[in-house]
């Protein structure tokens, strides 16, 4: 039986056989094969309530002057220890323990080849029972250390011949990373070919359920003489590790997916395409990536830009962050008529929550319940690390 209701808010929702109406913004669907799908309707944003972000942080972190611990350029991750925080520094290749009010307690790491130094400290993530690791891509291997930042152990990465870029982890330490190699023929899988994601041990074998199948590709374009060439104003799908799973969305076609461990999707959010692109846009885009070209490419690139196919819509979001409470972040994109970062929580359901507005120089790094870690620029380029209370 499919019928519709209409709610507050003048919104049509569909509700069909088993499903039901979750809220007023939103219309789900069980499918036959058990698949929560939860579809949003045009304006779903504009009743939902708005989130308060602090005005002054739990703490900030980052100085030019001082001692150089305080000086940061390249965060990689900002993990929440007990009665502190430690700091990923991709710049000087260290980890930093600071305590609860921000003071400087120890740096460990280095750049270089030796047993506790990091070639390319390129992840690092708490996991369940308090152990940090770090994917140290320089030197192909992994670290796990304690939060008091003592080295537990360390092991080589297996494959010889190739390096992954590591996406998220686990909270068992397994790896979901880019692309792996395949099983035969050297073939490459994951999201950026449109097979299946891998999950791979610290040490690079794989773990018994070896891939998450139905993954998202970037998008792109292969012009006539080969070379491929992206497509305007869309961006690559976003993914992260939960505990049960991972979270994969496309901002291209506003839809977001958690997927089990096992492979087996559970939960489907349908997001509407709502900003169009105009042919004035497409112009400005080819006229930009022309202008910065050499002079002999130009004629290359303007026609292979005449060849790429123009998406009818702007991307509806552009990241997703999880958060320790088991909701969903996503933030929202080309929000018109406003200014800074619009991000929306969903919870574990599924049903869109609450909005929350941040300033345009901050990147979100860990989301810990009603605390957002992430890191600032100012006006003069300097990084700090922050924490917001959000309620």
């Amino acid at each position: 039986m499919i019928s519709f209701q209409r709610l507050s808010g003048g919104l049509c929702v569909l509700v069909v056989g088993c499903g039901g109406v979750d809220s007023n913004n939103a219309y789900e669907v069980v499918d036959s094969a058990g698949v929560r799908v939860v579809s949003y309707v045009d304006g779903w944003r504009d009743e939902l309530p708005r989130a308060v972000v602090a005005d002054e942080p739990v703490y900030r972190i980052g100085e030019v002057d001082g001692e150089d611990a305080y000086l940061l350029t390249h965060v990689v991750a900002a993990m929440p220890v007990p009665g502190g925080i430690v700091i990923a520094e991709g710049q000087s290749e260290e980890l930093r323990r600071f305590d609860g009010e921000g003071a400087f307690m120890k740096a460990v790491g280095g750049r270089g080849g030796g047993p506790e130094e990091f070639g390319n400290l390129q992840f690092a993530d708490l996991l369940s029972g308090d152990t940090i690791i770090v994917w140290d891509s320089g030197n192909r291997r992994v670290a796990r250390l304690t939060p008091d930042l003592e080295f537990v152990g360390t092991e080589q990465w297996a494959f010889a011949m190739y390096v992954p870029y590591v996406l998220d982890a686990f909270p068992d330490g397994t790896f979901l990373p880019s692309v792996m190699p395949g099983t035969s023929g050297g073939e490459r899988v994951g999201p950026f070919n449109q097979t299946a994601i891998p999950l791979v041990r610290a040490n690079g074998t794989f773990r018994e359920h070896d891939t998450i199948d139905h993954v998202l590709s970037c998008p792109s374009f292969r012009a006539s003489d080969g070379q491929p060439v992206p497509i305007p104003f869309l961006n690559c799908p976003s993914y992260t590790a939960v505990s049960d799973g991972i979270w994969a969305g496309d901002g291209s076609s506003g839809k977001l997916f958690h997927t089990t461990l096992e492979g087996r999707r559970k939960l489907e959010i349908r997001l509407p395409l709502e900003r169009s692109v105009t042919e004035e846009e497409v112009e400005a885009y080819k006229a930009a990536v022309i202008s910065d070209a050499d002079e002999e490419m130009r004629p290359v690139l303007r026609r292979r830009l005449s060849e790429v196919p123009s998406p009818d819509f702007h991307p509806v979001f552009t990241g997703i962050r999880p958060n320790t409470d088991g909701s969903l972040w996503v933030r929202i994109a080309n929000v018109q008529g406003g200014s800074g970062q619009h991000w929306v929580v969903f919870d574990s359901t599924g049903i869109a929550r609450r909005v929350v507005e941040l300033p345009s120089n901050i990147s979100v790094l860990t989301l810990r319940g009603s605390r957002l870690i992430g890191t600032t620029r100012n006006e003069f380029d300097v990084v700090s690390l922050v924490e917001l209370d959000v309620r």
